[in-house]
């Protein structure tokens, strides 16, 4: 049973990611991928359909009409921001804040939400794992401001999204093993079939997650996990089949048959591990964390949990080092490996405890600092043209940039939506907003770290 105080932490770090990351707001969108989104949410709350225009990465159905190739799943989340998006149209009709698409911008500030859910969601499952508050929230706040999570937020892949429901998943099962209930059985299940309709590719981490269940669950409760966690993938499968169905007459299609599988992975494994544009360990050196933690994770005796993170990792990045698309397209470095970055970051619980002593420390401390300053540019510089850390501009040359389209954003001007408001108009209340977003996160941080020192110390006491 959860105290008051685990309450109050849980709140002053969710508080602290969202304030920090609503600092850094871009407000519009980055990619082409995200129309598709857009389009398949209005057609959905608008004309309860599913059809799009003939676009990027749109199929066409045997009607004739187009339809996005994506899942169910994460249009129906964004549904209800939508909504808020037609409130706020109709509350302010002639604003430029929005960019003349207001409905965009709240389902942006979804995809916020989703970044904060996943935060807290590794904060629960390293307290899960008998990490202490203080190094399970730091190492929460590290992974969404020292890796791309932090520039992702500002975009409407459905990657984060993803984050957040393995991570929920895996708290489930973790949470079941050790204190069985039915509520648990139920929400995995559940959660299981959302996975499958919100990316396809998530069966590989949840297949694996089951033969950890099988492997290091106890024999009076693992077979009844695996067994929900088929129940969730056959109704997911369902779900998935009648959503094809819908679109293009056909209970299996191959909704990614243009891709191919043909890349050469003495290329592509490179790139994707230490290329300037896509390496994972450029972007987050944090991520060197999964590899570093074995001696610590096999003298705390949760061996299984690292192989499971080292299997998730190495099964993806053999996917997509196969794929003709690889490198992400138009994106900010890593985009295909990012998501799966908790499982990179989860043994960090074990490594400062059981690693080497301060040389694991410090390692941490660095690896953190090099990820804010690698990953700060793509929250600031525009992703459709600035795509890596070293072609990024300097903060300062796009800061004394007159606003010159109020209506969209130039990939030659600052991609911070609080800033260019301010610029726009000084005198207005977008400058106390601000401040108060500000204050927010000030006060949030000094609550955290309180609450944080208070929960240490009860510890403490309790352990003498």
């Amino acid at each position: 049973m959860k105290t008051n105080k685990t309450l109050s932490i849980e709140l002053y770090l969710c508080l602290f990611i969202f304030s920090g990351l609503a600092l850094s707001f871009a407000g519009h969108g980055t990619f082409v991928d995200e129309n598709l989104i857009i389009q398949t949410v209005e057609s959905l709350v608008e004309h309860g359909e599913l059809t799009v225009t003939k676009m990027f990465q749109a199929l066409e159905g045997p009607d004739g009409k187009y339809y996005s190739r994506y899942g169910i799943a994460f249009p129906l989340v964004l549904s209800p921001f939508y909504l808020i998006g037609e409130l706020l149209d109709w509350m302010f009709p002639d604003t430029k804040a929005f960019f003349g698409n207001a409905n965009f911008f709240m389902m942006l500030w979804g995809n916020l939400l989703f970044t904060v859910l996943t935060g807290w969601l590794f904060y629960r499952l390293c307290r899960l794992l008998d990490a202490g508050a203080r190094l399970s929230a730091g190492l929460a706040i590290a992974l969404i401001f020292a890796t791309p999570y932090w520039p992702y937020s500002q975009t409407l892949y459905r990657l984060t999204a993803s984050s957040a429901l393995l991570l929920g998943v895996l708290y489930l099962i973790i949470s079941y093993l050790q204190s069985p209930k039915q509520n648990l059985l139920i929400a995995i299940a559940l959660l299981t079939a959302v996975g499958l309709n919100l990316r396809e590719d998530l069966v590989l981490a949840l297949m694996a997650m089951g033969v950890y269940v099988l492997f290091y669950g106890k024999s009076s409760s693992r077979w009844w996990c695996a067994a929900s966690l088929i129940i969730g993938a056959i109704l997911g499968c369902l779900i998935w089949a009648g959503h094809n169905w819908i679109r293009f007459g056909a209970f299996f299609v191959e909704n990614y048959s243009d891709l191919s599988f043909n890349s050469s992975l003495i290329i592509t494994v490179p790139e994707l591990l230490f290329g300037l544009r896509r390496g994972l360990i450029v972007y987050a050196p944090l991520s060197l964390v999964l590899i570093i933690s074995f001696p610590a994770a096999r003298k705390c005796g949760r061996l299984g949990i690292w192989m499971l993170c080292c299997f998730i990792i190495l099964v993806y990045l053999l996917l997509y080092s196969k794929s003709s698309m690889w490198h992400g397209g138009l994106c900010w470095g890593p985009r295909h490996m990012y998501f799966l970055l908790p499982f990179c970051l989860l043994p960090g619980i074990w490594l400062w405890k059981y690693g080497f002593s301060n040389i694991s420390k410090i390692f941490l401390f660095m690896a953190i600092g090099i990820g804010m300053m690698v990953n700060w540019p793509g929250v600031y510089a525009h992703q459709g043209r600035y795509q890596d850390f070293f072609s990024s501009p300097s903060i300062f040359s796009l800061l004394i940039k007159p606003v010159v389209h109020p209506d969209y954003i130039t990939f030659e001007e600052l991609d911070l939506w609080w800033i260019r408001m301010i610029k726009m108009n000084p005198l207005s209340l977008w400058p106390i907003v601000f401040m108060v977003l500000i204050a927010l996160l000030i006060w949030s941080g000094m609550k955290l770290w309180k609450s944080l020192a208070a929960d240490d110390n009860r510890i403490e006491r309790f352990s003498k």
